[in-house]
């Protein structure tokens, strides 16, 4: 059980940290969009 907790602590924060690297590729894009048009 210890492990399975572990492991489901690690998926939730992986995703977070994909969540939060997805928010920002986004962003830095959508910015340098902007500054070509």
């Amino acid at each position: 059980m210890r492990d399975n907790s572990n492991s489901f602590m690690y998926l939730v924060g992986g995703i977070i940290l994909l969540h939060f690297l997805v928010g920002f590729i986004w962003l830095i894009v959508k910015f340098s969009k902007k500054k070509e048009k």
